[in-house]
């Protein structure tokens, strides 16, 4: 079994296991979060775009409080106009010494910068991450190096999502399904951040370039870092991009940290979603 099959079997594995949360979470968006309704078992291409979707929220009081939860927990955990956390060294004794402190003063002011940066996306995609944490109980934010430099945030719909944790609980696995546009892979593949198209995507590049096909993004441990090396292989976690239509390796790569930043609000025992 070659790469691109093992990760959409380890997929569908772990989709398998959550078709009960995804029917609560239907539930939830067509009353309380009306602009995800539907998204749960649609695929993209599926669903009509601009169609309304308030059909069963009788009542807009539960769709207020979320608006009310987000912007409180946005004001106290991460106020747009403050420097809400700030760098300092492991080793308490560096933490007196002035050198250090500027150094990690400086560190901190470059971090909010990329951070609130206009292409950055922050501030909005972070709200957006409290309403699907006030509704869902589950919230991702993926953090990705933006093309033209600096740092993309990107608010991601649970549904998209699955995961797995360790042996401590952490999260250490995500499986991305979503889906782009055969114009939208190979702009991918002339950035070089893909390595190849399958042919079922050339065949219909020309003539369909709006056609949409399914990828998985697969965030896991490397089995065997090296950390002599600079490149994907010295890194903590492996990326593999896998198109689903002809199981085609797109491209590997790696984090040193996981990208997927995965919020849980409360969780039942032994279960993994909020």
């Amino acid at each position: 079994m070659n790469k691109a099959a093992e990760i959409i079997k380890r997929f569908e594995k772990l989709a398998s296991e959550r078709g009960t949360w995804e029917s609560h979470w239907q539930e939830i968006a067509e009353r309380v979060l009306p602009r995800y309704a539907e998204t749960f078992f649609t695929t993209t291409a599926e669903q009509t775009k601009g169609e309304k979707r308030t059909e069963k929220m009788v009542d807009s009081t539960a769709g207020l409080a979320l608006e009310r939860f987000a912007a409180a927990m946005e004001s106290m955990l991460t106020p747009r106009t403050q420097k809400w956390h700030r760098l300092i060294p492991d080793d308490p004794t560096l933490a007196n010494d002035r050198e250090v402190k500027l150094w990690f003063e400086q560190a901190t002011n470059i971090l909010f910068k990329q951070r609130y940066a206009s292409r950055a996306n922050y501030a909005s995609q972070q709200h957006e991450v409290y309403m699907g944490l006030g509704a869902f109980g589950t919230s991702i934010m993926f953090v990705d190096d933006h093309d033209k430099g600096g740092l993309r945030y990107q608010a991601t719909n649970v549904k998209e999502i699955l995961f797995d944790l360790n042996h401590q609980g952490i999260v250490d696995t995500t499986y991305r399904k979503y889906s782009l546009s055969a114009r939208q892979m190979q702009q991918r593949v002339d950035m070089g951040r893909w390595n190849s198209l399958p042919n079922e995507v050339t065949a219909v590049l020309e003539k369909e370039p709006d056609r949409r096909f399914d990828i998985i993004h697969c965030i896991r441990p490397r089995s065997e870092v090296d950390p002599s090396r600079a490149d994907a292989k010295g890194k903590q976690f492996a990326s593999y991009y896998i198109c689903v239509q002809g199981q085609h390796e797109l491209s590997e790569g790696g984090y040193d940290t996981m990208p997927y930043q995965i919020s849980r609000y409360v969780t039942g025992p032994g279960e993994k979603y909020g």
